[in-house]
C-alpha cells in the first residue's frame, strides 16, 4: 500500500531521471555531451572562484593584525625549533655530565662501604671501649 503512494512514485521517477541524466552527461552515447558537461563545469568553477572583498573596518584591521602576528610567531617558533635542534647536536656535554654524576655515585657507594668496613674493624678490636646500649637506656 505504501509502495503505491504518490511520494514513492515521484521518488522512483526522480531516480530514473537522475540516472538517465548522469549517463547522458558522462558522454556514453555521444562524446559531445561529455565535452559540453566538462566545459560547463569549468565555466561555473571560474565564476564561483571569483573573490569579493569587505570594506575595512575596526574588526577587520584587528583581525588582519592578529593574523600577521600569528604568522610571525609561527616563523619565530620554527626558527627556535631549528636552533634547538642544532643545539641538540652538542650531546657531548650531556654525556660528560652523566659520566661525572655516575662517578660521583660510585665514589659515594665506595665511601659508605669503606666506612662500614672501618666501623666493623673498630668494633672487633679489643682495646677500643664498647658502648653498651642497655646500660645507657
Amino acid at each position: 500500500m505504501i509502495r503505491h503512494s504518490l511520494y514513492h512514485k515521484s521518488l522512483r521517477t526522480s531516480v530514473v531521471v537522475a540516472a538517465f541524466l548522469l549517463v547522458f552527461q558522462s558522454g556514453v552515447f555521444s562524446s559531445t555531451t561529455g565535452t559540453i558537461t566538462r566545459d560547463t563545469v569549468d565555466q561555473l568553477a571560474s565564476v564561483i572562484g571569483m573573490s569579493a572583498s569587505v570594506l575595512p573596518n575596526e574588526q577587520n584591521t584587528i583581525n588582519a593584525q592578529l593574523e600577521e602576528k600569528r604568522i610571525a610567531l609561527e616563523e619565530r617558533e620554527i626558527a627556535v625549533s631549528l636552533r634547538e635542534r642544532d643545539a641538540g647536536k652538542g650531546e657531548l656535554s650531556t654525556l660528560v655530565l652523566s659520566f661525572i654524576v655516575f662517578v660521583l655515585l660510585l665514589l659515594m657507594i665506595v665511601n659508605y662501604m669503606l666506612d662500614f668496613a672501618r666501623m666493623r674493624t673498630l668494633r672487633d678490636r679489643k682495646d677500643v671501649p664498647q658502648i653498651n646500649y642497655e646500660k645507657v637506656a
